[in-house]
């Protein structure tokens, strides 16, 4: 399995150069499996920052990519207060007049699994995974 760990400060400027890194990483999967993963890593990474900066938090946001012959796993660990789990199951696009929630149901169109898990430090890590 290869791995790759990206540790960033919560600022929007550095998710671009994040995605391309991750899209160039999995340069010899297929264009809709690298795709589906960059975008989906956007959407999550986009949340974190968002809400990192909604605290004021310059606390890093970790990134963990890994890939085999059978699938793709991201995990995208933050502190902020996270989303309720709810908004997690919810797989149904949002109203077009809701003001949120569009990007983690795009996540869950994309992938193959979605979830969220608390961590004891008090960070919250979103976890998605894609087969081949």
């Amino acid at each position: 399995m290869k791995a790759l760990n990206w540790e960033v400060a919560p600022d929007a400027a550095v998710i671009e150069s994040i995605v391309l890194a991750l899209d160039k990483a999995l340069a010899d999967l297929s264009s809709d499996v690298r795709e589906c993963i960059t975008i989906a890593t956007n959407e999550l990474l986009i949340n974190s920052v968002t809400e990192m900066n909604a605290l004021e938090s310059r606390a890093p946001i970790q990134l963990t990519l890994q890939w085999d012959d059978f699938g793709v796993l991201v995990h995208v660990t933050d502190f902020g207060r996270g989303v309720p789990q709810t908004q997690i199951e919810n797989t149904a696009m949002p109203c077009v007049t809701d003001t949120c929630g569009r990007g983690l149901a795009m996540v869950h169109l994309l992938v193959d699994d979605f979830k969220c898990q608390s961590n004891p430090s008090g960070s919250k890590t979103y976890i998605i995974s894609k087969h081949l």
